[in-house]
């Protein structure tokens, strides 16, 4: 599970903006789980949350006993970052970044739950 996690986060940072199939494979990863075998439906993918849009859906994915202790746009670039910090300071995760701020939220995140071994 954390390498799928892992493998969302890279796949997140390596996007130029929203991805309605990405958006639905962090709702399979993080909620849902689908048993192995199974495809997601790409007739409904408007289902779920625009986490690679939306910086409201992408901070609902902040685990539990973590916040974000930094974000922002990187001086002289075109990215943007994102900084979570869990209950303990070792938990910290280091800055992420992507093209867009919902993206390097998106990505912290992922990496975050990755980390602690846990989707939920």
């Amino acid at each position: 599970m954390p390498e799928e996690l892992l493998r969302l986060a890279e796949r997140v940072e390596g996007l130029d903006g929203p991805d309605r199939e990405v958006d639905a494979a962090i709702w399979y990863a993080v909620f849902e789980r689908p048993r192995p075998g199974d495809k997601i439906d790409k007739d409904i993918i408007g289902k779920w949350p625009r986490y690679t849009a939306s910086m409201d859906a992408a901070m609902t994915l902040v685990p539990e006993g973590y916040c974000v202790s930094a974000m922002g746009e990187v001086p002289d670039d075109c990215d943007w970052y994102c900084c979570l910090w869990g209950e303990n300071e070792s938990e910290g995760e280091p800055e992420r970044r992507a093209k867009t701020l919902p993206l390097a939220i998106t990505s912290a995140t992922l990496r975050a739950r990755a980390s602690i071994g846990k989707g939920e």
